[in-house]
């Protein structure tokens, strides 16, 4: 089981892989972390250690209850990720 972080009225799943500079993924609208690539993204761990998550509705992420935009769907994600690894979003 991969991990999971709890966003507003869903759970979001996500996966760490890789190691290097910290590279936040994010697919756009309903898409899947998996419809990165395997091929794209292990390429791009060999340098980065990479954040990639399943936006609401789409992989394993729960459903959501209500109707949202990519903005607000994506933005609070984000906020949680950056509260749970800040060294994402600043590094040395």
């Amino acid at each position: 089981n991969m991990p999971k972080i709890t966003v507003g009225d869903i759970e979001i799943d996500y996966e760490i892989q890789g190691s290097g500079a910290p590279l936040l993924m994010i697919m756009g609208l309903s898409f899947s972390r998996r419809d990165w690539g395997e091929k794209f993204t292990e390429l791009l761990a060999r340098n980065y250690q990479l954040i990639l998550f399943d936006n609401r509705d789409a992989g394993l992420t729960s459903q959501s209850s209500r109707l949202y935009s990519i903005v607000d769907g994506t933005a609070p994600i984000v906020l949680q990720i950056w509260q749970m690894m800040p060294q994402v979003f600043w590094t040395h």
